[in-house]
């Protein structure tokens, strides 16, 4: 079950990424407020729909047995409900209301684990479980990020209205495209591990792996509250030249991830086989190598997402795209190498060769940019002096 679930992400995930176009992101860097909060709302529904009728189609025609077929879909569904919720955490987000932020996710996690554990304990049925996920996130959207929303919007009955202009989500479409390109590679080179382990070594050993690999997912949270805290004063550092605020806070958020990072590649290699016991069970902790480099390749990831959160405030996109397949495509390469002949362990290289791939390709990426946006400074800090000269 483990397995299944595990696959259901893994097969939904980079569809929504791709389809959410991270307009999220977009939102919260539209520090002058271009587009309004309902032209985000309607793209997103549109394109959320799109995302999930695709899901749909793949789990259908991927050859999946009937119960994961259903797990996939009724992912997808949830999903969807999470991909709304996310335009209003974007809300919150952009005046820096991270309180109703945290309030939502806290919701949603209670919900999740009651529900789910409630269907898991009583009708050990994942499919069951798979739907009180949805019902979990739906909840979460209809009675907390609705009304937290509307009050934070000055005529809400307007603005809760999706609004659906051409002209603007071409716009949105063709700005957001390259960042929702990003973060379905993201999404792909994560989980490649998970279709090559799928097809090696069936469900269980996609479920062994991913049991470990949510150790990263908890570290990465962390990370990730963070980084979402400080992407609005990036932006607002960027747009006013200000490099040297940008640079200050980007070092601050490194220094916080090399500790995490540092403390659990420390425990997994000293407890790693205890803890994998205990948390769960025998046959896991027989993997206590593979969870030491997958924490290795945890730290390289969140060091890579802090970065991508500065070149993102930037609104350098298409340049990450490109790094992100390039990364991808390489550990297509290194998946049909390592893991036919290393198994869980050879998933392990792989994402820490991915993540190390990706980390030194966006920093020499932030260092160019930020050079770049230096010398404009420069240019037009000279010219006004020398109109100011000529003035006088």
């Amino acid at each position: 079950m483990v397995g299944q679930f595990a696959l259901g992400l893994a097969l939904a995930a980079p569809v929504f990424q791709f389809a959410n176009l991270q307009l999220r992101t977009a939102q919260v860097t539209d520090a002058l407020s271009v587009y309004g909060f309902n032209d985000y709302l309607g793209l997103r529904l549109l394109t959320s729909s799109v995302g999930l009728a695709l899901i749909a189609v793949l789990a259908v025609v991927g050859n999946h047995e009937t119960g994961t077929v259903a797990v996939v879909v009724l992912i997808g569904v949830a999903k969807a409900f999470e991909s709304v919720s996310d335009i209003f955490q974007g809300l919150f987000q952009k005046h820096e209301e991270m309180n109703r932020a945290a309030v939502s996710l806290i919701l949603k996690g209670l919900l999740s684990v009651l529900l789910v554990g409630l269907a898991l304990f009583l009708l050990h049925n994942i499919v069951v479980a798979a739907a009180m996920l949805a019902v979990a996130w739906a909840t979460t959207l209809a009675l907390y990020d609705l009304p937290q929303g509307a009050s934070m919007l000055p005529n809400w009955r307007r603005e809760l209205r999706p609004r659906f202009r051409r002209t603007v989500f071409k716009e949105l479409f063709l700005l957001t495209l390259p960042l929702g390109f990003l973060m379905m590679l993201l999404s792909v080179s994560d989980n490649l591990p998970r279709y090559f382990l799928a097809r090696k070594g069936g469900t269980a050993a996609v479920g062994i792996y991913s049991a470990m690999a949510y150790f990263l997912v908890a570290g990465a949270i962390l990370i990730n509250a963070i980084g979402q805290a400080a992407s609005p004063r990036l932006a607002k550092h960027y747009a006013n030249d200000d490099l040297v605020g940008f640079r200050r806070i980007l070092t601050k958020q490194m220094m916080c991830v090399l500790v995490v990072g540092a403390a659990g590649i420390l425990v997994a290699r000293v407890a790693g086989k205890q803890i994998l016991e205990v948390v769960y069970r025998p046959e896991y902790a027989r993997q206590a190598p593979a969870f030491f480099w997958l924490m290795a390749a945890g730290t390289l990831g969140w060091l890579s997402s802090v970065l991508g959160v500065g070149l993102t405030a930037m609104r350098v996109f298409r340049k990450q795209a490109w790094i992100r397949l390039c990364c991808t495509l390489a550990g297509v390469a290194a998946c049909a190498v390592l893991i036919p002949s290393k198994g869980i362990l050879g998933a392990a290289f792989v994402a820490v060769l991915v993540g190390a791939g990706g980390l030194g390709s966006y920093a020499i990426l932030l260092r160019s940019a930020l050079k770049h946006k230096a010398s404009i400074s420069a240019e037009l800090f000279s010219a006004h002096a020398d109109q100011g000269l000529a003035q006088n």
